[in-house]
């Protein structure tokens, strides 16, 4: 058995990391990164918070994220328990206990039946193949943090008009086309002194194209026809261009996907 606070603060201190560092990187309030350090989570307005602040401290600090969410879910909500252990990812407390449980084949061969369907849909959706990243492009800027971004690709409209300036509704992209492979060149550039952020492929779970701490003027380039998962430590610190146009990202901080559709919360 391990403990999500000690496994916390221990990989902090590793870091070299006082808790208010970790509070202005993140823009997590000192006393809500304490609580998760001591498993008080009753301190924490709510599971919804508890999750949000594990999943984001625990990418953070390089840990297994997936890891950590198992171990909170299957002790803290029960109704999660069964579920967990039939997958039979080990928390630890199996082993400590001296049961070894047999997995539910029946379950995993379903499990997988539907994956393999899901990917299948995906798939053929998605035309002759998945989506092409180009790789992430971080770069300096030699200016203020407030110069407007140039992207060389610029939207297509279905009806061969062009589609109209200004900055995109906060829970909307100004998409050019409405289809799921629509083009999307995305910039996101550090406005604020710094600001924490993660970028995966699709979801929470797809493969990470960066995490870290961009400082002021720093920015990461994408060029895709899929969605991107971001994780945005503090939204007012950071700007995302989407085809050249500005899109607000709501407060607080939080999970979002991005896709021709419109930039959501999840």
């Amino acid at each position: 058995m391990f403990e999500l606070g000690d496994t916390l603060r221990e990989a902090r201190i590793r870091r070299g990391m006082s808790v208010k560092d970790v509070e202005d990187a993140l823009k997590i309030r000192s006393k809500y990164i304490q609580a998760l350090e001591q498993d008080d989570f009753e301190v924490i307005p709510g599971p919804t918070f508890v999750k949000a602040f594990l999943r984001t401290y625990s990418s953070f600090l390089g840990l297994d994220t997936d890891l950590m969410m198992d171990e909170y879910l299957s002790r803290y909500e029960p109704q999660f328990r069964g579920q967990h252990q039939v997958i039979g990812r080990s928390t630890g407390r199996a082993g400590s206990r001296g049961r070894r449980r047999q997995p539910n084949y029946l379950i995993v061969g379903v499990v997988a039946l539907l994956l393999i369907v899901v990917l299948a849909l995906v798939f053929r959706n998605r035309g002759e193949g998945p989506a092409v990243i180009d790789p992430t492009v971080i770069t300096t800027s030699t200016t203020s943090s407030d110069t407007t971004i140039s992207l060389s690709e610029t939207p297509q409209t279905t009806d061969g008009a062009s589609s109209s300036s200004g900055a995109a509704d906060a829970s909307s992209v100004a998409a050019s086309s409405a289809g799921a492979d629509a083009s999307l060149a995305i910039v996101l550039t550090a406005t604020g002194q710094r600001c924490w952020l993660t970028v995966r492929e699709e979801s929470a779970d797809g493969k990470t194209l960066f995490s870290g701490t961009l400082k002021q003027g720093e920015k990461l380039s994408y060029s895709r026809t899929g969605q991107l998962y971001l994780n945005i430590g503090d939204p007012a610190s950071v700007r995302l261009m989407v085809n050249g146009k500005k899109v607000d990202v709501p407060e607080p901080y939080g999970e979002f996907v991005l896709s021709a559709a419109g930039l959501s919360r999840l």
